[in-house]
């Protein structure tokens, strides 16, 4: 337990990511203000700040789909349990079956133990090692985005032209690869600031009211999947 806690010399929190829903039930037994950031518990009253994931996940997979012209897209993702990681995976389902687009189980590969660069190779690995494979890949983020843009390298493969690979975050190194990494847009300035307003409300007013704020991304199109050598913002879909 942190000592901050222990010795209760804080007036608030902010935790971000993924948290232990017992330490959660902790600082609400301490009666402490608290803003979960990426993260929520269902069934608890605990106010929170998001990415919206959804519109993230359909952003990259209506882009393969438009712009690429794929129709056989495959999904790599870790720890599902996470619920950005679940919600970008049914935003990506949901994106295919409105625009009539199969869905094949065996280019969906969600049981990663995590989300960092060596599971994403592994994870593009498992599925480009099969009878028959994706033209495009959307990771859960750009790390696996990368592993996976790593392995097609070392196989031989071309990307964009012979597979196709968006990643979510845009992390500093997504704009540093070669190609360079097509992503969904995270601000996390802007999360980080809603959560501090939050808390800050929360100490002030001493109520903790729950409020649930959701932080809009943007598509990014770079290289990877064919766009120009600058960033370039996609329009948000309506």
């Amino acid at each position: 337990m942190p000592r901050f806690l222990l010795e209760r010399n804080v007036d608030g929190i902010i935790i971000a990511g993924k948290v232990n829903a017992n330490l959660v039930e902790y600082i609400e037994a301490l009666g402490l203000p608290m803003v979960l950031v990426d993260y929520e518990i269902p069934r608890k009253r605990v106010s929170t700040v998001l990415i919206d994931n959804r519109k993230g996940g359909q952003l990259a997979t209506h882009h393969l789909i438009t712009a690429g012209g794929h129709r056989n897209i495959g999904f790599i993702g870790g720890d599902v349990g996470h619920p950005s990681i679940r919600e970008r995976l049914a935003s990506f389902k949901q994106t295919m079956n409105e625009n009539d687009c199969p869905i094949d189980k065996e280019f969906i590969v969600d049981d990663e133990p995590d989300t960092r660069v060596h599971n994403g190779y592994n994870a593009a690995e498992r599925m480009l090692n099969g009878k028959k494979r994706p033209t495009a890949i959307f990771a859960a983020n750009d790390a696996m985005a990368i592993g996976c843009l790593r392995y097609a390298k070392n196989r031989g493969m071309k990307v964009p032209d012979d597979l196709a690979i968006v990643g979510f975050d845009d992390i500093e190194m997504s704009s540093h690869v070669d190609p360079r990494l097509t992503t969904v847009r995270v601000f996390k300035e802007e999360l980080g600031a809603h959560a501090v307003r939050r808390l800050l409300e929360a100490v002030q007013s001493k109520t903790q009211a729950v409020v649930t704020t959701h932080v809009p991304v943007e598509l990014v199109v770079r290289e990877s999947t064919g766009g120009t050598s600058g960033d370039d913002p996609s329009t948000p879909l309506d």
